[in-house]
């Protein structure tokens, strides 16, 4: 996939990409590289989240996930026993500072 192909399908704004292994559930930013790329460079520049680990979920499993598309940050998680999970950023206000913070 070319740098602009990439680039079209981000529309220049950063992202959520949720990544699951085994045993967690990774959510990331993707956003497009400002600059002009070599065939050996990333197209977009990734940022790790959070992490939801299984012990997370009662000790089971992810299956499936889902984002939401109408907000960034908000994502449904399937266990292995049926669980449904939301997980969500919180965003509040600390001594006139921006704090961010997942919540299951």
């Amino acid at each position: 996939m070319s740098y602009t192909t990439v680039i079209k399908l981000i529309s220049g704004e950063m992202t959520a990409l949720l990544v699951r292994t085994q045993l967690s559930t990774h959510m990331l930013n993707v956003s497009p590289h400002r600059m002009t790329c070599t065939n050996e460079d990333s197209a977009v520049d990734t940022v790790k989240v959070e992490q939801l680990s299984h012990f997370d979920t009662e000790g089971r499993r992810h299956v499936d996930m889902v984002l939401d598309q109408t907000s960034w940050s908000k994502a449904l998680i399937v266990d292995e026993g049926g669980g449904v999970w939301l997980w969500w950023e919180e965003k509040t206000e600390i001594r006139e500072r921006l704090v961010k913070t997942m919540k299951l």
